[in-house]
């Protein structure tokens, strides 16, 4: 069972493990699961504020927090799908943007989402089946996903490319803004392999 008992959260990092971040909040300390990329962005020292989710199991409760509330909701939409729990919901954020999931979903990409450590080829197909019509919705009320995923159907093979570009980037721990960033300050990207964008991208975020 799910509840939005506790939509939000602001307090200190603490610290991090693998997969979470514990966020002291009044008297408590906090463990709240997050996907990675969120997790490479909380210093411990650091102040923050994180839009949660909170499930309730028989003998657990776990809290999910994510930077934006757009990234919350899309990991709440995957979590209606059959077989897809909050551990696989998290691996596709860790692997992929929120705006690369809702692409490849809308344009029935399975391959895309198959590369998610723990997605198999039909768990993936299952994915884009089921979600489009939540996905559209979704889009309609987020405008910072809709913006960055752009028309599927107008996709431009530049568009892919940076896509992939910005895939990439965000797979390293960097946030899909960070990407975008460096790769609108690279010259000639057009003329650039998808290689070539990646490893110049990763210089600019470097300085």
């Amino acid at each position: 069972m799910s509840l939005s008992l506790i939509a939000g959260l602001h307090g200190i990092i603490e610290g991090k493990t693998l997969d979470r971040a514990l966020v002291r909040a009044g008297g408590f300390v906090l463990a709240v699961a997050a996907p990675l990329p969120t997790l490479a962005q909380l210093a411990p020292g650091s102040e923050v504020t994180l839009h949660t989710h909170l499930i309730v199991r028989e003998d657990d409760l776990a809290l999910f927090g994510f930077l934006t509330p757009e990234e919350r909701d899309l990991f709440i939409v995957l979590l209606g799908v059959s077989g897809v729990g909050a551990r696989l919901a998290l691996a596709l954020l860790s692997t992929l943007s929120p705006e690369a999931i809702c692409r490849a979903i809308l344009a029935d990409d399975a391959d895309r989402l198959a590369r998610t450590p723990g997605i198999g080829k039909k768990m993936a197909q299952r994915i884009a089946l089921e979600l489009k019509a939540p996905i559209t919705k979704l889009m309609a009320n987020a405008p910072g996903i809709a913006t960055a995923a752009g028309s599927v159907s107008a996709a431009s093979p530049a568009d892919t490319r940076e896509a992939d570009a910005v895939e990439a980037l965000t797979g390293l721990g960097y946030s899909a803004a960070e990407a975008q960033s460096a790769l609108r300050t690279i010259p000639n990207a057009a003329d650039l392999s998808l290689d070539e964008l990646i490893v110049r991208a990763l210089r600019i975020l470097a300085r």
